[in-house]
């Protein structure tokens, strides 16, 4: 009878072990799917902000090289004499936005949120992240250079305000100006901060179009998750 008790017990003793053994693999296969779907999740929103960003480069990116056509256009005018080609349109809105430096307004909330919340180790795609990592540090960049960018063209913006007279023509909408080209050619002053001025659009044109490179990047490859949520990226438990 002893011995037989002594088998049961260990018997008994076994499956409880098992049964514990068990439990803690469902448990942990439960995290793990609760992860999944929170990684899942993160990435669909990852991916909504993502959309929003390439249309705002998109956007951005027009306005930005088209000013810093203008401004270079204003630029190569003055030294030269005369208004190039005979494009007043140009050369009027590159002095109407010669100060346009605009700040790069790209979200990374969601990628902030994954930081967060300790999501973004769960990424098996490491080259996601690392571009994630590197957009938010362009970011930051942007950031602390785009004021020190804006120094010259505010300055400049002072000084036409001087010998331009701004005003709408017909609307809000349609910022015009009168000035007399003489005055604008002779001011050494001015055509010195056209060329500083020139070199301010430039940097910008810069940090934009690295960033936006990043943008587009990291959107497609969230597009390419969401087209298949099974090949959405997670480290193996």
């Amino acid at each position: 009878m002893r011995e037989i008790s002594w088998r049961t017990a260990l018997l008994e003793l076994l499956i409880v072990v098992i049964g514990i053994l068990i439990a803690f693999r469902v448990d942990e296969w439960k995290d793990a799917r609760a992860e999944e779907r929170e990684v899942t999740a993160s990435l669909v929103r990852l991916a909504d902000d993502f959309v929003a960003n390439r249309l705002l480069c998109e956007t951005l990116s027009t306005e930005v090289r088209v000013n810093q056509d203008a401004v270079w256009h204003v630029y190569t005018s003055l030294q030269q004499g005369h208004v190039i080609d005979n494009d007043t349109e140009k050369f009027e809105r590159g002095l109407v936005n010669a100060d346009f430096i605009p700040q790069i307004p790209i979200s990374t909330l969601g990628y902030q949120e994954m930081i967060a919340s300790g999501l973004l180790r769960s990424l098996k795609d490491i080259d996601l992240a690392v571009e994630l990592g590197l957009l938010e540090t362009e970011l930051k960049d942007s950031r602390v250079q785009i004021p020190y960018y804006r120094l010259g063209p505010a300055a400049l913006a002072a000084e036409l305000r001087d010998v331009v007279d701004f005003h709408y023509a017909d609307s809000p909408d349609q910022p015009a100006v009168r000035f007399d080209f003489a005055d604008l050619t002779g001011n050494r002053r001015i055509r010195n901060l056209f060329f500083e001025t020139v070199d301010s659009h430039g940097d910008v044109t810069y940090h934009l179009t690295r960033i936006c490179d990043l943008v587009d990047r990291i959107g497609g490859r969230l597009e390419r998750y969401q087209a298949r949520p099974d090949d959405l990226p997670r480290r193996d438990h």
